[in-house]
């Protein structure tokens, strides 16, 4: 598909438009299985929407600065989201309180993701990528420096659990979690890899680059 056929598709299937935020929209997620979605802003604010009614938004966390990245869990009813330049807060979405707060970062989050379990969350920025974990208190279970890389992206690999996928300057990583280290690095000839998402499903993967060339490349 040629990018004037994309551009043709979008236009003709979208049925919502949301005016959310005071400032930069920095992030979107779906609620797995759900109509719920979550935007992140640079007015320090996550927002949650129900796209069957995207004229009205229904909660609002405040943070104290700005917010670049969120997820929600798997099955559970939790968010989390980075704040400010080394924070990470887990909200219950049940109760609308914040649950635990993860720090440890020296440059700001640029993302977050959870594990398909539900146990660790994986963070990423340029000094480098940190996985948390829920149970003990949101201690940092591993940490892997950039090494003047800028890391920018990250997820959970989605056929090998223990391994994280991570983008940055001009490379794909990939770290295996309990042997603390890399095991492999793609060059890339794009500027940075800026962005990854996954399917458990079929066990693929995406990434996009700030390259000139508007590719999106799917691993497998």
């Amino acid at each position: 598909m040629d990018i004037n056929a994309l551009n043709i598709l979008l236009h003709d299937t979208r049925v919502r438009s949301v005016a959310s935020h005071l400032s930069t929209i920095f992030d979107v997620r779906f609620k797995p299985g759900s109509t719920i979605f979550a935007t992140s802003s640079a007015d320090k604010t996550v927002k949650l929407w129900d796209a069957k009614k995207p004229a009205r938004m229904f909660f609002i966390f405040r943070h104290s600065g700005i917010v670049r990245s969120l997820d929600f869990h798997p099955t559970e009813q939790f968010l989390c989201s980075s704040y400010s330049h080394d924070g990470i807060q887990v909200w219950d979405l049940n109760r609308c309180i914040k649950i635990k707060n993860c720090k440890g970062h020296v440059k700001y989050i640029c993302s977050l993701c959870w594990d398909v379990t539900g146990q660790m969350i994986a963070s990423v920025s340029a000094d480098g990528v940190r996985v948390w974990t829920l149970s003990m208190d949101g201690q940092c279970l591993y940490e892997y420096p950039s090494k003047g890389k800028m890391f920018m992206s990250v997820i959970f690999h989605p056929r090998y659990r223990n391994v994280l996928v991570v983008g940055g300057f001009q490379c794909m990583e990939f770290f295996i979690l309990e042997c603390n280290g890399q095991i492999r690095s793609i060059p890339s000839s794009c500027i940075s890899i800026t962005g990854l998402a996954a399917c458990t499903r079929k066990e693929l993967f995406a990434s996009t680059s700030n390259n000139y060339a508007p590719v999106v490349n799917i691993w497998k």
